[in-house]
């Protein structure tokens, strides 16, 4: 009978270093990286735990930067962060549980993103540990930080399957007097992809472009405790800046939409307007009965497919401008119908959506740096 799985924690980088080292050597067994252990399940192997390095190294309030251990909650450094109204301006779901280094590795982001960019914008230094068990650095603690490759950009995201990451530092943002929605809702979907076009040539800014169906409206609005009206089809659209700011943006995107029909306006004010933000970066985390995919395609071919996913019965959750798409009744038809439109499938918590067997982009590129970053395939092996 095989030994049960152990776990493994860390407190320092050094740490780290020695147990992947002793591994490499030994061609042992696979380890898993895991952080606030807010994704799926890990798989029966040894596992990593880097809550242990959880650190702020070096915060330099004035040069709008900070470097912290990967194993920090993310609570905590948003914490940090308001305390100096400073934020890192990346939206990440469950923030007591997750941890940075973990959701840097899973490039976690929400509604935000298209105004403000994922964390590939943002981090501008990184360390880590490769699968050979050598410690090793990219990037700085300075935003004009041009020197060498850019593996802080190929890091992110890469769900712990070239290193176990340990340090980063990251290039922050004031925080906003103010957030506010302006919400459209349609009775139909025939005015949607106007009202998304107009968007377009506004002379706005939104920071987000959030387009929900009814049932996921209606769940996102309970858990804000927002009355929303109550609609087919609602596009939520978000600025930040001052009060005057926000003022000026509101009135004129409602001016700009005047000659929509079928539509109508109103706008969700900033303590509403924290809370609905909220929700909606939450809504992708899967309940006991229900499953969450995510998709992304062109943010061109969003109403088409969001369209038939309202026929199909799906809740429906798109960040609108930038092409992301999160599902809760997916199934197997509507992954086909996203794949022929372009689109690829982010991820799944449910195999037997069809999800799990579409294809992967770029999959060779992905074995050859597997290969040179972790050539035993010691790190997050199933992934």
């Amino acid at each position: 009978m095989s030994a049960p799985p152990c776990e493994l924690r860390p407190t320092t980088a050094r740490e780290v270093a020695a147990i992947l080292h002793e591994r490499y050597l030994a061609h042992g067994p696979g380890l898993w990286i895991v952080g606030g252990e807010t994704a799926a399940p890990p798989p029966a192997v040894d596992q990593l735990h880097i809550t242990g390095l959880r650190r702020v190294i070096d915060y330099p309030v004035r040069d709008l930067t900070i470097t912290v251990e990967a194993g920090m909650r993310v609570a905590d450094l948003k914490q940090e962060l308001a305390a100096h109204n400073q934020r890192l301006p990346v939206d990440v779901p469950q923030v007591h549980a997750a941890t940075i280094g973990g959701a840097v590795a899973c490039n976690a982001h929400g509604p935000g993103q298209f105004g403000h960019g994922t964390f590939r914008d943002y981090v501008i230094g990184i360390k880590g540990v490769d699968g050979r068990g050598r410690l090793f650095a990219a990037g700085g603690r300075v935003v004009k930080n041009v020197a060498g490759y850019d593996l802080c950009k190929l890091l992110v995201g890469s769900h712990g399957t070239l290193a176990a990451i340990t340090e980063l530092t990251f290039k922050l943002r004031p925080q906003p007097d103010e957030l506010r929605f302006v919400s459209l809702s349609f009775d139909d979907w025939s005015h949607v992809e106007r009202a998304l076009v107009c968007l377009l040539t506004s002379q706005t800014r939104p920071v987000a472009i959030e387009l929900l169906n009814r049932p996921a409206l209606r769940t996102i609005a309970r858990e804000a405790g927002w009355a929303a009206t109550d609609a087919a089809v609602t596009l939520l659209i978000g600025y930040e800046g001052t009060a005057r700011e926000v003022d000026w943006q509101s009135e004129t995107l409602r001016t700009e939409l005047v000659q929509l029909q079928d539509l109508r306006t109103a706008v969700v004010g900033s303590g509403e307007a924290v809370r609905l933000w909220s929700a909606i970066v939450e809504w992708p985390i899967p309940s006991r009965d229900e499953f969450v995919s995510g998709y992304t395609l062109r943010p061109s071919r969003v109403v088409e497919f969001a369209i038939a996913a309202d026929r199909a019965g799906a809740a429906l959750l798109s960040h609108a401008g930038h092409g992301g798409v999160q599902l809760r009744g997916a199934t197997a038809a509507l992954t086909e119908l996203l794949v022929s439109l372009g689109g690829t499938v982010a991820h799944s918590t449910d195999s037997s959506s069809g999800t799990a067997s579409a294809p992967r982009s770029q999959a060779g590129l992905e074995r050859q740096l597997r290969q040179t970053f972790d050539p035993h395939g010691l790190l997050n092996p199933s992934v």
